[in-house]
């Protein structure tokens, strides 16, 4: 198709998928139990998510924002955005409402993912300001029974349409082609600064870029395919999105 087999982070996953399939690729300790998601899993769950979000109207170039903690589904909302082309926009957890309105108005995000309640919370309060907004998508459900906002909607509904949709072969042939549009040079994420020194500045950086940044790292610190990682870093930082 002209682009390289490997020079996106969603061709990766499915690289991954194709070459480790079965082997563990994200754990989560939930509840106390640790659940595990091998490589053709977390793929699977990631086009499922992708179709779902396309279902929305995310496409090539939009932005989406990710709030919350390092969950293999917040990751997988990170991909699926890559898959479609749009850019993801991970945010601070910590971050207080002001702030995150200050960074979605500059990044023009069109749709957030958040974690739980307390993230909606801070979401629901700014989106009068986000007027670009046209969902907000949660993790979590536990203490959002009562909320009524037409653009709020739980992530395992999204999935789950999306995995539907795509035992249609037209469907999966069409995020297929999606993902193989992806190049190298694309936007990849926009990441924004601590703020400490000054205003928060949204960094644009390519796919191509991240990914050497990730092999340079992985063979400096002598990393294998064998290791396991944890995951510990914001959303946010440069680190965390090329390493995890």
């Amino acid at each position: 198709n002209g682009a390289g087999s490997d020079d996106t982070f969603a061709k990766l996953m499915r690289v991954n998928a194709w070459v480790r399939g079965e082997r563990p690729a994200f754990r989560l300790k939930d509840r106390g139990v640790w659940r595990t998601w091998t490589w053709v899993e977390a793929y699977q769950e990631t086009r499922a998510l992708a179709q779902g979000l396309a279902e929305l109207g995310i496409a090539r170039g939009d932005r989406v924002a990710i709030a919350g903690a390092n969950r293999p589904k917040l990751y997988w909302a990170i991909t699926a955005a890559q898959m479609l082309g749009a850019i993801p926009v991970p945010l601070y957890a910590d971050a207080v409402a002001d702030e995150i309105a200050a960074v979605l108005e500059i990044a023009g995000a069109k749709m957030i993912v958040a974690q739980d309640q307390e993230q909606v919370d801070k979401m629901m309060s700014i989106l009068p300001r986000l007027p670009a907004v046209t969902h907000l998508l949660y993790e979590e459900p536990r203490g959002l029974d009562d909320y009524d906002d037409p653009r709020l909607a739980a992530l395992d509904e999204v999935m789950a349409r999306g995995r539907k949709s795509l035992q249609d072969p037209e469907f999966d042939k069409a995020l297929t082609a999606t993902l193989e549009a992806g190049r190298g040079s694309d936007p990849s994420v926009i990441l924004f600064t601590s703020g400490t020194t000054g205003r928060s500045k949204g960094v644009v950086l390519t796919a191509e870029r991240c990914i050497a940044a990730a092999r340079d790292t992985s063979t400096f610190d002598n990393l294998t395919d064998r290791d396991e990682v944890l995951a510990y870093l914001p959303l946010a930082w440069v680190g965390d999105h090329y390493l995890n």
